[in-house]
Protein backbone atom coordinates (compact mmCIF):
# COMPACT_ATOMS: atom_id res chain seq x y z
CA UNK A 1 0.00 0.00 0.00
CA UNK A 2 3.12 2.19 0.71
CA UNK A 3 4.71 1.88 -2.82
CA UNK A 4 1.35 2.39 -4.38
CA UNK A 5 0.75 5.75 -2.22
CA UNK A 6 4.28 7.14 -3.87
CA UNK A 7 3.88 5.85 -7.03
CA UNK A 8 0.31 7.68 -7.73
CA UNK A 9 2.19 10.99 -5.97
CA UNK A 10 5.06 10.80 -8.77
CA UNK A 11 2.53 10.23 -11.18
CA UNK A 12 0.56 13.09 -10.07
CA UNK A 13 3.80 15.24 -9.84
CA UNK A 14 4.95 14.15 -13.37
CA UNK A 15 1.35 15.02 -14.78
CA UNK A 16 1.19 18.60 -13.11
CA UNK A 17 4.85 19.34 -14.69
CA UNK A 18 3.39 18.06 -17.94
CA UNK A 19 0.51 20.55 -17.77
CA UNK A 20 3.13 23.33 -16.83
CA UNK A 21 5.45 22.87 -19.63
CA UNK A 22 2.53 22.85 -21.87
CA UNK A 23 1.24 25.78 -20.64
CA UNK A 24 4.43 28.35 -20.77
CA UNK A 25 3.30 32.10 -21.36
CA UNK A 26 5.15 33.77 -24.60
CA UNK A 27 7.92 35.83 -23.67
CA UNK A 28 6.67 39.29 -22.71
CA UNK A 29 7.15 41.80 -26.51
CA UNK A 30 8.91 45.11 -26.45
CA UNK A 31 9.89 48.27 -28.16
CA UNK A 32 13.77 48.45 -28.91
CA UNK A 33 16.28 51.16 -29.76
CA UNK A 34 19.32 50.59 -30.67
CA UNK A 35 21.75 53.82 -31.11
CA UNK A 36 25.13 54.54 -33.29
CA UNK A 37 28.11 56.74 -31.84
CA UNK A 38 31.11 57.49 -34.05
CA UNK A 39 34.09 59.43 -32.09
CA UNK A 40 31.71 60.07 -29.14
CA UNK A 41 28.80 61.76 -30.95
CA UNK A 42 25.54 60.22 -31.44
CA UNK A 43 25.07 59.99 -35.59
CA UNK A 44 22.11 57.66 -35.91
CA UNK A 45 19.48 55.90 -33.92
CA UNK A 46 16.81 52.61 -34.72
CA UNK A 47 13.70 52.02 -32.52
CA UNK A 48 11.20 49.15 -33.11
CA UNK A 49 7.04 50.07 -31.13
CA UNK A 50 5.67 46.65 -30.51
CA UNK A 51 2.17 48.81 -29.95
CA UNK A 52 2.03 49.80 -33.56
CA UNK A 53 4.61 47.76 -34.97
CA UNK A 54 6.74 50.77 -36.73
CA UNK A 55 10.37 50.72 -37.68
CA UNK A 56 11.79 53.97 -37.39
CA UNK A 57 15.34 55.30 -37.81
CA UNK A 58 17.01 59.42 -37.71
CA UNK A 59 19.86 60.56 -38.48
CA UNK A 60 21.66 63.26 -36.30
CA UNK A 61 24.23 65.72 -37.10
CA UNK A 62 24.36 65.73 -40.14
CA UNK A 63 23.32 66.71 -43.52
CA UNK A 64 22.08 65.17 -47.04
CA UNK A 65 25.66 64.01 -47.13
CA UNK A 66 25.11 60.95 -44.18
CA UNK A 67 22.16 58.50 -44.15
CA UNK A 68 21.39 55.65 -41.90
CA UNK A 69 19.49 52.09 -42.14
CA UNK A 70 17.59 50.65 -39.57
CA UNK A 71 16.78 46.88 -39.59
CA UNK A 72 14.90 44.08 -38.02
CA UNK A 73 14.96 40.07 -38.59
CA UNK A 74 13.94 37.12 -36.68
CA UNK A 75 17.20 36.05 -34.96
CA UNK A 76 16.73 32.20 -35.70
CA UNK A 77 16.18 33.71 -39.61
CA UNK A 78 12.34 32.32 -39.81
CA UNK A 79 10.39 34.95 -40.75
CA UNK A 80 10.20 38.43 -42.54
CA UNK A 81 12.86 41.15 -42.51
CA UNK A 82 12.93 44.69 -42.84
CA UNK A 83 15.04 47.61 -43.66
CA UNK A 84 14.15 51.63 -43.55
CA UNK A 85 16.15 54.46 -44.33
CA UNK A 86 16.72 58.61 -43.96
CA UNK A 87 18.85 61.18 -44.63
CA UNK A 88 20.52 64.11 -42.36
CA UNK A 89 17.90 66.35 -42.03
CA UNK A 90 14.99 64.27 -42.70
CA UNK A 91 14.25 63.94 -38.90
CA UNK A 92 12.35 60.50 -37.93
CA UNK A 93 11.55 58.37 -40.78
CA UNK A 94 9.14 55.47 -40.04
CA UNK A 95 7.55 52.45 -41.99
CA UNK A 96 4.10 52.65 -40.52
CA UNK A 97 2.50 49.12 -39.37
CA UNK A 98 4.51 46.48 -40.73
CA UNK A 99 3.11 42.84 -40.67
CA UNK A 100 5.64 41.06 -37.92
CA UNK A 101 4.65 37.78 -36.61
CA UNK A 102 3.62 37.64 -32.46
CA UNK A 103 5.57 36.31 -30.31
CA UNK A 104 8.83 36.02 -31.63
CA UNK A 105 12.94 36.88 -31.20
CA UNK A 106 14.17 39.52 -33.01
CA UNK A 107 17.16 41.55 -33.27
CA UNK A 108 17.77 45.53 -34.68
CA UNK A 109 20.36 46.90 -36.26
CA UNK A 110 21.29 50.44 -37.26
CA UNK A 111 24.09 51.65 -39.63
CA UNK A 112 25.08 54.65 -40.47
CA UNK A 113 27.09 55.75 -43.78
CA UNK A 114 29.26 59.19 -43.93
CA UNK A 115 29.84 60.13 -47.61
CA UNK A 116 32.99 62.89 -46.84
CA UNK A 117 34.55 59.43 -45.70
CA UNK A 118 32.56 57.26 -47.64
CA UNK A 119 32.49 54.62 -45.03
CA UNK A 120 29.66 52.76 -43.21
CA UNK A 121 29.50 51.81 -39.31
CA UNK A 122 27.34 49.61 -37.90
CA UNK A 123 25.58 49.50 -34.29
CA UNK A 124 25.43 46.08 -32.63
CA UNK A 125 22.35 44.12 -32.27
CA UNK A 126 20.15 44.57 -29.84
CA UNK A 127 17.27 41.43 -29.44
CA UNK A 128 13.44 41.66 -28.75
CA UNK A 129 9.85 40.09 -28.58
CA UNK A 130 7.44 40.98 -30.74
Amino acid sequence: MHVRHHRRLWAAGLGMAALLAGTSTPASASDATVSLYHNGELKARGTYDDLTDNLCVKVFNGGQNFLADVGIGPVNGDGPSFTWGAFGGDGWQCTGNLSIPEDRRYDIQVRWHSNPGNFWKYSGKVEFYT
